[in-house]
């Protein structure tokens, strides 16, 4: 699979850092993921010294300017070299267990709970001053009609919203003891290049670029949709800009049905596939609606890059263009 050189491939252009030399230094975890992957570019935008995860035995694939640490962050032990030797000046923690039918309620939540913390301890021992994690819109209680930073209910009902709603609390007191500035950004659903095939826009783009049908519940499920370039440019924004530590949604604000991502999918493929709405069940636990406000994250001056068609547009052609390599 291959690496985006910026995170962005139909012509929109990288902002500058509103403070460049903010970070000198920084560390990366999760690097190789859904939003690392259009991290790094990003980060090195801005003349970072950018250093990234990656577990042993693996290759990272990340630009050449990025310096590869192959660590297995599960090993707590290890994490004192890890900081000692680099004295990273930020943090960015995206590393989680997010494996499709398995990070919602796998005990390895707890390992990485635990692994956070002590990350960001031996991070704060080296000297660090800025860390930035990914949170998870799950930490939010589902019944909810608004999902708004310090307004709504965190309530999660699930072992993955749990744990990472429980790390956040954990490392508030713990950052302010050690002057570190934390940011913590809660993820809707990011889409694009590097996602899961398994997951909902990958799988039914590849269905209707090979012409299969496209199962479906009755669709009408609320959710917000943002591409992860997008998520990587709030990320790279907050971190490297003067603004209030907290937590900030990390979402488009744009309410978008299921049936509505998947008729587009097939209006921008030109597929011929038949789509069956109804014939999959709605788990009992499936929220009506999960769109997250993003006043607060506005506020500080990011803005997206991407719109829905385009990011599908985006999108579709990184998967033909990996079909014919």
């Amino acid at each position: 699979m291959g690496w985006p050189s910026s995170g962005c491939t139909s012509g929109c252009k990288i902002p500058p850092a509103v403070d460049p030399d903010l970070i000198v230094r920084v560390i990366v975890t999760g690097a190789g993921g859904l939003i690392g992957r259009h991290l790094l570019p990003r980060l090195l935008s801005t003349s970072c010294e950018v250093y990234a995860t990656c577990r042993p035995g693996r290759q990272l694939g990340a630009p050449e300017s990025v310096r590869p640490l192959y660590y297995d962050l599960l090993d707590l032990k290890r994490h004192d070299a890890l900081f000692r030797n680099i004295k990273p000046d930020c943090l960015i923690h995206l590393a989680w267990c997010t494996t499709p039918g398995v990070y919602w309620s796998t005990k390895e939540n707890i390992s990485w709970l635990n692994a956070t913390l002590s990350l960001v301890e031996k991070f704060s021992e080296a000297g660090g001053s800025r860390v930035l994690v990914a949170g998870t819109c799950a930490e939010y209680l589902w019944s909810s009609e608004e999902y708004t930073e310090g307004k709504t209910t965190l309530a999660p009902s699930t072992l993955y919203g749990a744990a990472k709603l429980a790390t956040w609390q954990l490392l508030q007191p713990i950052c302010r003891e050690a002057n570190i500035k934390l940011i913590w950004g809660r993820i809707f659903f990011p889409y694009g290049p590097g996602e899961h095939s398994t997951r909902l826009i990958p799988s039914v783009l590849d269905a209707m670029l090979s012409g299969d049908p496209v199962r479906c519940t009755h669709g009408r499920q609320l959710r917000d949709f943002i591409h992860a370039d997008d998520v990587a440019s709030a990320m790279a924004h907050l971190i490297t800009t003067d603004i209030p530590d907290g937590a900030y949604n990390l979402s488009s604000g744009v309410p978008t049905s299921i049936r509505d991502i998947v008729d587009m999918c097939q209006k921008l493929t030109h597929s011929n596939s038949k789509t069956l709405y109804g014939v999959l069940p709605v788990s009992p636990d499936d929220p009506p609606k999960l769109v997250g406000a993003n006043e607060k994250l506005i506020a500080t001056g990011w803005n997206p890059k991407w719109n829905l068609q385009n990011g599908l547009l985006d999108y579709i052609d990184y998967l033909r263009n990996e079909a014919r390599t």
